[in-house]
This record gives C-alpha cells, structure tokens and sequence, in this order.
C-alpha cells in the first residue's frame, strides 16, 4: 500500500512487532517487510518505534520529520521499549523540524548514543531537545562504536555516514547552513529560504522550504490570488495567484480539498486549501495519510 511512499501526510509507527506474537518471522521476514518504507523522503508528523524485535530498521532516503503533528504533543521521534533494535539507520536525515527527540529502554541503539550528531538535526538545540532515559544506551561502549569515512554515522559502514551541513560551516553563514561545491574545498552558504540544507547557493537549490515552494523555488508567501490594480482603484484577480497547499504554492487544490467557504476575494492574500468533509468520512486517508505497522495488521503486508 505504501510503496513508492515519498511524502507521508500523517505519522509513521511501527509498533509490536516482536518475535513471541509473530513466530515465524525471521529477521529477513523483518526487513523485507519493512522496505515498504524505503522511498519516505518526508514525514508531516512523527516517527514511532514502539516494542520492536527486528535488528535494524532503514529509512535510507528519509530527509525531513517536519513534527507538525507531535506524539503527546511533545515528540517527533520517539524510540522506547525496543530490547533487541540494534541499528536505526537514516543516512540521509538532514533536520527534524519541530519536537524532540525521546528515547527510552532501546539499550543497543548504541550509534544513536555516540555517533549521531544530533545538532545537526535539532537546529543546534538538541541539549533541549533530546531527551534520553537512565535505561537507554545501558549496553552500549561507545569506544566500541565505529565509523567508516566519516565522523558521524548510524552505523559502521561508509554508506551510513550522517550528512553533515551545519556544524562544517562555522559562523559564516545566515542561515546556518552550507554545502561543498564539487572540485571544491570550500563550503558555500546556503540560502536563507532552505532549511535541510541545499545543492546549491540558490532558493531552488534547497533540500526543502524553511516556509513555501513555488514551483520548486523556497519562497516566504505565494503570489495572491487577488492584486491591487491602481487604475481601477480596486483588487482584481491575480493570473499568478496560487492557493496554499501544505508547504506548496498550487495553482488548484487537490480533489479532496476545497477552499474554506469563509475565504473570498476580500479576504486573504494566501487562501488555504481546507479538507472537504465527505459524509461518512470517505476519502479521508487521501489527504491524511497514516502509515502504521504492527502485528495486528501483518496480514496486510
């Protein structure tokens, strides 16, 4: 159902899978139902592993927990009560926007502990914004831990080196963000519009949008749908308008979306495109898409 997943619009829990309710999983049953997941660039909400037996879990092509939506209204990534969960690897995680990061009881998740740079993630703020437990990290010796190519990893292997794009720029940069150009050993800003980081000095070149995209370029608002015309003493629609939806300028809202009755021409200069409310609630998982999995639903794999 989720495969080829690249933007979840909801949260992502994996939860309960463990060895005694599904006893003839083997850890390759594990991991090949767990690729489902591989194509995630993004998730609006949160991350949950919760009570699960399986080694590692890979999110090798996830960049962004946006944490529009919190666990407990706190969390964004919340690890707890994961015994044999040894590797959580996501190589290509540049930022968890908003919330913190909990994790709890996952004694072996032992790189977590030592070789995440965890500001990286949290915005230069994950002494506020991680929280860990006495139980965490208990079997862990982090001499033991080991990177290949690089100093921060989620496990051992080069092709698990942590992305790095704030801590290698210094203090040159306003956005706190920077990328080496190729043939170059010098890092280059990136810009203010980007958060993630970027490929590139321009607001087209960003790993994502600190705010909107228009047509793939970062921007602070979209163009409104209605314009002030001088001659006429009065606004008149905009052939540039865009609504907004998401984190998106769009020139119309998706089917499942409509505008807000209350919206007209008078009113804002951004309307959003709001949820249309089908009778019986059909239709609502296009717009809120909610991957969960657990063993009450391993039929479903």
């Amino acid at each position: 159902m989720y495969e080829n997943c690249t933007r979840v619009y909801g949260n992502v829990e994996i939860t309960h899978l463990t060895k005694t309710t599904l006893t003839n999983w083997t850890d390759a049953d594990f991991s090949r139902k767990l690729r489902i997941f591989e194509h995630i660039r993004e998730i609006k909400g949160y991350l949950l592993i919760y009570n699960v037996d399986i080694r590692s879990i890979d999110f090798p092509n996830l960049k962004i927990i946006w944490g529009d939506d919190l666990l407990d209204d706190t969390s964004a990534l919340t690890l707890s009560s994961n015994l044999e969960l040894k590797e959580l690897r996501m190589p290509k995680l540049r930022a968890i926007q908003k919330g913190n990061v909990r994790i709890e009881n996952s004694t072996f998740l032992c790189y977590l502990q030592s070789k995440v740079n965890w500001d990286e993630l949290l915005e230069d703020d994950a002494e506020k914004r991680l929280y860990t437990s006495e139980s965490a990290f208990r079997q862990c010796n982090p001499s033991l831990m080991k990177c290949t190519g690089c100093k921060h990893c989620w496990s051992g292997k080069e092709k698990y080196c942590q992305e790095e794009y704030r801590s290698v720029c210094g203090d040159k940069c306003a956005s706190r963000q920077c990328f080496l150009p190729a043939n170059s050993s010098e890092y280059e800003c990136c810009h203010e519009a980007c958060t993630g980081g970027c490929t590139g000095r321009g607001a087209h070149q960003c790993v994502a949008c600190r705010e909107l995209s228009l047509d793939g370029v970062c921007v602070h608002q979209c163009p409104p749908m209605m314009v002030h015309d001088s001659k006429k003493g009065m606004l008149v629609p905009n052939p540039k308008g865009r609504y907004v939806y998401d984190r998106y300028c769009v020139e119309e809202c998706p089917s499942e979306y409509d505008l807000p009755s209350s919206v007209g021409y008078q009113t804002p200069p951004k309307p959003l495109c709001d949820f249309r409310r089908v009778a019986g609630g059909k239709g609502c998982m296009c717009s809120t898409l909610f991957c969960r999995i657990s063993s009450r639903y391993d039929k479903g794999f």
